[in-house]
């Protein structure tokens, strides 16, 4: 490897060759690097309005910077004769605490109660009183912590790659493709959620066609009104146009003059449609009303044998009288031999869902 003689970016290498080894140099490794707060321990006891704190480790940014790690072994007696803060009350609940780094060997770390906390310090937990100011437990809502996992003090320790999180570990973190891989295996994609898992979630894709089969399951038949869109496109899945299963057919409702349910096609028919014409005897022939707009009219032969009328009548000049409803003023009625006896009606279509 090449030893490089020449400072390229102004470089400031901490612990340089010849530096001398002090604490405040050590300090400034860690500013920044962790944050301010208790990491583990600190739980706050009480005998009466006497307030003890358990050991601690903690990180104290004393400057801006160093950051100083301290940690105690025993219990701190802060309202004893060596704390020297005496009986907490209920005008100062918080227990705070504070450090000054000082290049000098006696320096330790600054216990208070106060009414309110600076921003400066790390607030060990808040004492509640009863009506009368006696201690009665402690709050830790705006206790300062570290990096930890809860307000016990349980540290971060390690970060585990176990796809299935066997060690349910509470003080180790998780990879992001440990994380992905365990989530992943508690998707299932069953469109038939067969495996009725209690510990496993559904995927959207199966989540859909799992109400789409329930709800419309392979076979249900769909009736398309002009305007609406398919089926497919409402509900997914494949729907095939079964239309021609029923062409031409109109829908009728079970009851009445229908025929019996699923007795198949119901053959047409028509109502039975009587004439009465008015007309009148004469001697020499028949005088008929004649209104041609009508689905009534009259036409006449000048041959009454052609017509088997009685060639002895006195005057053979004979009306036919015709029937044609082609020729009705209703222009709704049918005007070709080919069109049907109809009610007023839509075409819809009918699907039918196969996958």
């Amino acid at each position: 490897m090449a030893t490089e003689l020449t400072n390229i970016g102004d470089q400031q290498i901490t612990f340089d060759f010849k530096n001398a080894i002090k604490g405040s140099e050590f300090n400034k490794l860690l500013y920044g690097i962790l944050p301010q707060g208790i990491y583990s321990g600190g739980a706050l006891s009480n005998v009466g309005n006497t307030i003890t704190v358990a050991p601690f480790t903690a990180v104290f940014e004393s400057n801006s910077e160093n950051a100083t790690v301290i940690t105690t072994t025993q219990n701190a007696e802060i309202s004893s004769i060596d704390g020297g803060l005496g009986d907490i009350t209920d005008a100062t609940p918080y227990v705070i605490m504070n450090y000054q780094y000082l290049e000098q060997i006696e320096n330790w770390i600054n216990f208070e109660f106060k009414a309110t906390p600076l921003a400066t310090d790390i607030v060990v937990g808040i004492v509640t009183f009863d009506g009368g100011g006696l201690v009665t437990g402690f709050d830790y809502s705006e206790t300062n912590y570290g990096i930890q996992l809860d307000s016990i003090g349980k540290l971060v320790t390690t970060v585990l790659d176990e796809d299935d999180f066997a060690s349910d570990s509470d003080t180790s973190l998780a990879t992001q493709q440990s994380i992905k891989a365990y989530a992943d295996n508690k998707i299932l994609d069953e469109d038939d959620m067969a495996s009725d898992s209690t510990n496993q979630a559904p995927s959207q894709q199966s989540i859909k066609a799992f109400i789409l089969n329930y709800i419309y399951p392979i076979g249900t038949t769909y009736i398309q009104f002009p305007g609406d869109s398919d089926p497919s496109a409402l509900f997914g899945g494949t729907w095939s146009n079964v239309s021609s299963e029923l062409a031409g057919d109109f829908i009728r409702f079970e009851g009445g003059r229908a025929s019996s349910f699923n007795s198949g096609q119901q053959s047409d028919a028509m109502q039975r449609i009587i004439a009465t014409v008015d007309y009148r005897a004469l001697y020499n022939g028949v005088s008929i009303l004649n209104n041609s707009s009508s689905a009534f009219s009259r036409s006449n032969s000048s041959s009454a044998d052609s017509i088997g009328v009685n060639s002895s009548a006195v005057d053979k000049s004979v009306t036919r009288l015709t029937f044609d409803n082609s020729n009705s003023d209703n222009p709704q009625d049918a005007k070709t031999d080919n069109y049907e006896t109809r009610s007023v009606n839509r075409t819809v279509r009918k699907w039918r869902r196969t996958a």
